[in-house]
Order: C-alpha cells, then structure tokens, then sequence
C-alpha cells in the first residue's frame, strides 16, 4: 500500500495535509486541524511521523470535547513510539491542573492501555476519579497503584482521603 503511494507520489499529499493540521491546531482551528491529520493518516503518512500525527489529533479532538477518540489517538502514538508517554503525561497533568478531570482520566486511561503496571498513572488516575467524585471506582484505582508499587506516597495518601470520604458520617 504505501509503495503503491509513494510510486503515485501521494505520500507527499499525506505530508502536506500533515503540515497543514499542525498549523490549523496551533491556529486552535481544532476542526479543520482533524479533518487534514485524518486525511495524512489516510494517505499512509511515513512511520516516523505518525505517531507525532496520532498525538496531535489526540489533542485535536480533545479540545472538540471528542475524549473517547482522542483517547484511542493518544493510545496509538504510545504504542508506535514508547517515549510519547512523557507527553501524554504533561498533557494529562495540565488537564489535571486545569480541572478538566475527565480529559485527564482519559489520557491516564490510555497510557494504562499500553503500560499497565504503571503504578504512578493507576494512582493519576485515582485522583482523577476522586475529584469526579467516583470514589469506588477512586479507591480500586489507588489500591492497584499501592499493589504495583507499595511504598507510593501519593496513593498511600489518596487512599486514606478516599476511605475517610467513604466512611459513614463522612461529609
């Protein structure tokens, strides 16, 4: 397929619409900035750009409020290229900051979808849900983090603020 498109010269098409969604997302034409990243992936863009392709997109469509896609992009540019996780990781840190809880609980999500036994980003996650108020779902999130990595203060922490909150006659 992409000797196919190379051999037609439309690989450099899929580099163009690449360019042209990166300059619409910092333009924050978060739309337009989907649809030419869409069309890059679909042109079968070089494997060294499309993780770079799949991260921006994720962000695209995070900021159209379309999590659950943004989510499977962020997902695909981890697993293309292991040391995207950083960036995912700020990203959901920022989002975490901006209490935009959901978006960073979706970006944890997807980093839990290709490292598992991170014990840091289940404890992330513990803090998104607690602060959406989903305490159960908060507390399995903190106890895998503290089975993964027992001596880890922030889920040792959040733990007991999640317990305290479930206790009867918790405010």
């Amino acid at each position: 397929h992409r000797r196919l498109l190379r051999q037609l010269g439309l690989d450099r098409y899929a580099l163009a619409h690449a360019a042209m969604g990166s300059a619409l997302f910092e333009l924050r034409r978060y739309a337009e900035a989907a649809t030419a990243l869409e069309r890059s992936l679909s042109l079968g863009l070089d494997a060294p750009l499309t993780g770079s392709v799949h991260l921006l997109l994720g962000q695209a469509l995070q900021e159209l409020g379309r999590r659950q896609a943004a989510a499977t992009h962020f997902a695909r540019a981890m697993a293309l290229d292991r040391s995207r996780r950083g960036v995912v990781d700020r990203l959901a840190a920022s989002r975490f900051h901006q209490k935009r809880y959901l978006e960073a609980l979706d970006l944890h999500r997807a980093m839990a979808g290709v490292d598992p036994d991170n014990a840091q980003n289940h404890s992330n996650m513990g803090a998104c849900l607690y602060n959406l108020g989903r305490l159960d779902e908060a507390l399995r999130s903190f106890q895998t983090a503290l089975a993964l990595k027992p001596d880890l203060a922030m889920a040792r922490a959040g733990l007991e603020q999640v317990r305290r909150r479930l206790r009867p006659g918790s405010p």
